[in-house]
């Protein structure tokens, strides 16, 4: 008699395993399934998609899931205390179980208690509104012996309802399961911005990241004025689909950010993008494990993330710029004015495209291969360490660069240092280069200028 009832027992498991499994396929692709498998009975179906959802848990404040898109596929915000970000997958689970509820059995049509099932003071109470107005109210409540089931029933209808377990965990998820996690918007295949400002942290200064039509890349501005090396790139991208460890606050008034000093932050970044719109960012400085909290500007969340992956915080804009004095493509470029020795050379390029360029030097046509030649050694130089040292007299040479509307110019001054030049460019001042770079550039300038030959650059 035992081994009956334990093969009786067994046999109703699996069948509950079975059924829970053929519902699972169904909510995954209705279509692939024969029309035998699909005959499971249901507590109840909704026709058309469902647009909110009011999840009221036990000895929880109320929310809604809200359907922006219209058709089920997509979750749009959830509204407690106020609209929050949520995550589209969970939200699209959610309205997607909603449309239909398949069951075990039918327990009891007509019970003459319900507290037997925890429906009389049920663990939950879920809302579904469909785009049709039709609502339907689902009570939950106790999970069944052998946890084969949960029971429900519907406010409207009397019965009793044993439904898989699992078809109703979307629905008894705390608030913060359901929040989006992504705290900033990202670029996908290419990053536009109109303008990036870092305050606070590690910077010295406020700086602006912004377009530079010049280069055709960024620039820096701030103690500064120069274009954006590689590594200040890096250094601001990661705002850009910026991802949130866990949540650390829902709601977070103005006390709260107070309490913590997020109403005078450590550091701020506020961003401005027409394609991916603006934000603005409050940081808190590292904790001794490393976790930072993050507030974003109208967003009532406040996230956390590691300090490693924020590699802004600790920034420095000498690491930000571009180790090169002044390099633009010659593409952008339309004339470059070299003083030196006391007399100008101006060079006019008057044609560029697929045949190459057409140079002018003081309005006689030279050797373009040659120009660029000049032009490639000219574009090397590179920037030292920087140094308190105030350039005296003339430049030994400079090098203007004419793109546009705009100029920039790059000049070289003797150093009290040993084999150094000063270099100065725009705002730049007093780094250092060395003494055999600006003999390579003085002696090409020499070749262009009574028209040698100017030999490849090598570094």
């Amino acid at each position: 008699m035992k081994n009956k009832i334990l093969f009786i027992a067994s046999l109703t498991a699996l069948l509950v395993v079975l059924t829970a499994a053929l519902i699972l396929l169904r909510g995954a692709d209705d279509a692939a399934l024969p029309d035998a498998l699909l005959a499971s009975p249901r507590v109840f179906e909704i026709a058309a998609p469902v647009m909110t959802i009011v999840i009221e848990q036990a000895g929880k404040p109320p929310f809604t899931l809200q359907n922006l898109a219209g058709d089920g596929e997509i979750g749009g915000m959830l509204l407690g205390r106020e609209s929050l970000p949520v995550d589209a997958a969970k939200v699209t689970a959610v309205l997607r179980a909603a449309w239909n509820l398949p069951m075990i059995e039918l327990v009891e049509a007509t019970p003459g208690r319900y507290d037997k099932y925890g429906l009389a003071d049920p663990r939950a109470r879920v809302a579904l509104t469909a785009a049709d107005g039709e609502r339907t109210v689902i009570i939950i409540g106790d999970v069944a012996p052998g946890n084969i089931g949960v029971y429900i029933k519907l406010e409207a209808q009397s019965e009793v309802y044993l439904v898989p377990v699992y078809t109703l965990d979307n629905y008894l998820l705390l608030e913060n399961d359901y929040l989006s996690h992504t705290i900033t918007p990202s670029p996908g295949a290419t990053l536009l911005f109109e303008s990036i400002r870092l305050s606070g942290g590690g910077l010295e200064k406020d700086i602006i990241v912004i377009p530079d039509g010049f280069t055709g890349f960024y620039r820096l501005e701030g103690p500064v004025s120069h274009p954006l090396g590689l590594e200040g790139y890096l250094a601001v991208q990661p705002l850009f689909g910026l991802q949130s460890g866990p949540i650390s606050l829902l709601y977070p008034n103005e006390e709260d950010l107070a309490a913590l000093g997020l109403d005078d932050p450590w550091m701020t970044a506020a961003v401005k993008s027409e394609s991916l719109g603006d934000f603005s960012l409050r940081f808190t400085e590292p904790d001794l494990d490393g976790t930072v909290l993050i507030y974003r500007d109208g967003v009532p969340l406040l996230y956390t993330a590691r300090a490693d992956s924020l590699p802004w915080l600790y920034a420095r804009w000498q690491d930000m710029i571009s180790s090169h004095a002044c390099a633009p493509p010659l593409g952008l470029i339309s004339r470059v004015t070299v003083s030196a020795d006391g007399a100008d050379y101006v060079f006019d390029i008057t044609a560029q495209g697929e045949d190459g360029i057409a140079v002018k030097m003081n309005g006689e046509l030279i050797d373009s291969e040659n120009f660029s030649r000049f032009y490639e050694t000219a574009a090397a130089a590179t920037l030292g360490e920087p140094t308190g040292e105030s350039p005296a007299g003339s430049p030994v040479l400079s090098v203007t660069y004419h793109g546009g509307t705009e100029r920039r110019t790059v000049s070289f001054y003797e150093s009290a240092s040993a084999r150094r030049y000063l270099i100065r460019a725009d705002k730049l001042d007093g780094f250092l280069t060395t003494s055999r770079y600006a003999e390579d550039l003085l002696f090409a300038v020499g070749r262009i200028t009574t028209g040698g030959i100017v030999p490849t650059y090598l570094g």
